[in-house]
């Protein structure tokens, strides 16, 4: 059997879980409830709230702060992200980074 990788255990930043409910308290605010999606990954482009994104580095949000990013570890992006996704609002908008 190969065993020559060994990967050592991942350990969340503390503000891991305040990312999520700071991300899940926005959504709720700033979405509109009777939004539906639909497959048009083109439609719900909106740039108010690209720039409630960006103004909280959630757009780049691996990238440096010189650069418009968040500097957010690798490992905080999948908290804010999969909330993005599941509102099915950011067709239009890119919060990778």
């Amino acid at each position: 059997m190969f065993q020559g990788i060994a990967f050592e255990p991942a350990e969340l930043p503390d503000n891991a879980p305040a990312l999520r409910e700071e991300v899940r308290d926005f959504l709720k605010e700033a979405l509109d409830p009777t939004f539906r999606p639909n497959s048009d990954f083109n439609a719900g482009e909106s740039a108010e709230f690209s720039s409630q994104l960006g103004q909280r580095g959630w757009i780049g949000m691996t990238w440096p702060a010189e650069y418009g990013g968040g500097e957010r570890s690798f490992l905080e992006r999948p908290f804010a992200n999969g909330h993005f996704v599941n509102s099915h609002f950011v067709n239009g908008h890119f919060v990778n980074g």
